[in-house]
């Protein structure tokens, strides 16, 4: 069973490359504007941002045991099975410990990045209007806040289905891919499925629309990924997204970055089975079977100052919607 623990509290906002929140994969645009409209309409965070927070903290520790022994607020199960329990800490000086523990920690950003950056800019229109007020509201954020090393952290592949390939590259993929990869064709679904099961990063699983076989890929070839990613730190140049955005959609699919970041023709799911069968029942062209990266991965990308491609991890179970809801209008 997977167990995790978190405090949920207001955190004041910083920009990146400026303090000590940092974010560790990259962000769609037109998500950004949605959620800005819903947010300046309501002016509540409905949905905390999860974060990760570094270090040893044996206080938090000891305050996570007290406070979980107390009787829940709420104790209930969500419609995906996940079993929420929510208990308040109010005692001033519980509070000061969190606040004491956690002022000087970095925060990863795990889940929410688009939250937060929407979280920056509604600060900014607000802040350009008001530039001398006290702190607002608004000058926060809800966070889930984590410890980076809780053994209920666990990040699920995150799967590419594409909707519109070029038919040329379609026909000629095995052929363009051993000029970088190790490929390995297999007939039936369910082999291809247990051997992904059993392959850890560095594997690629692909299949396509009209293909008889599915095709397992292990790079081989560093020197072209380096090629491809000129000026990419090494940390996000080898996780197997890069190599998969690098080396496959653009150079044999010519799926460019730009377009990746436009969206429309990609969708991303954790559902292995939901994947292939886009493909089996002709909803789309192609889909790319991932293997997850680790924490550390994710730690050492944002230790490096950088970022992931969009979508390379999604942290499970989810934070539930609605729960905790924290207002951010002004104070007056």
């Amino acid at each position: 069973m997977i167990h995790r623990t978190g405090y949920i509290a207001r955190v004041k906002l910083e920009e990146f490359g400026h303090g000590r929140i940092v974010p560790h994969e990259k962000t769609f645009p037109a998500a950004k504007e949605d959620r800005l409209k819903l947010l300046t309409a309501i002016e509540v965070n409905t949905s905390s941002i999860f974060g990760l927070y570094s270090g040893k903290h044996p206080e938090l520790d000891e305050l996570r045991e007290r406070v979980a022994a107390r009787e829940p607020l709420f104790d209930f199960e969500d419609d995906l099975g996940t079993r929420n329990e929510l208990r308040p800490i109010e005692a001033a000086d519980e509070i000061a410990t969190i606040q004491r523990e956690l002022e000087s920690s970095r925060i990863l950003i795990a889940d929410g990045h688009h939250r937060y950056e929407t979280s920056l800019n509604y600060r900014r229109e607000r802040r350009a209007t008001n530039p001398f007020q006290e702190p607002q509201p608004y000058d926060y954020t809800m966070m889930t806040l984590v410890a980076c090393d809780d053994p209920g952290l666990v990040i699920l592949p995150t799967h590419r289905v594409v909707k519109s390939l070029d038919a040329n590259a379609v026909a000629r993929f095995a052929e363009r891919a051993r000029e970088n990869f190790e490929v390995e064709e297999i007939a039936h679904r369910g082999a291809f499925r247990v051997k992904m099961d059993e392959s850890g990063q560095g594997t690629i699983g692909v299949t396509l629309k009209g293909s008889r076989s599915f095709f397992v890929l292990r790079l081989r070839n560093r020197a072209a990924l380096e090629s491809a990613l000129p000026g990419v730190p090494r940390e996000v140049r080898e996780l197997d997204v890069s190599v998969l955005h690098a080396l496959i959609f653009d150079r044999i699919f010519g799926i460019k970055p730009e377009q990746v970041r436009k969206g429309g023709n990609i969708e991303y799911t954790i559902e292995t089975g939901g994947a292939l069968g886009a493909v089996a029942q002709g909803r789309a062209d192609g889909a790319f079977i991932m293997t997850p990266p680790s924490i550390q991965d994710v730690e050492r990308v944002s230790d490096a100052g950088a970022t992931m491609p969009e979508k390379s991890t999604y942290f499970y179970p989810k934070l539930l919607t609605g729960l905790v809801m924290n207002p951010i209008f002004d104070s007056d």
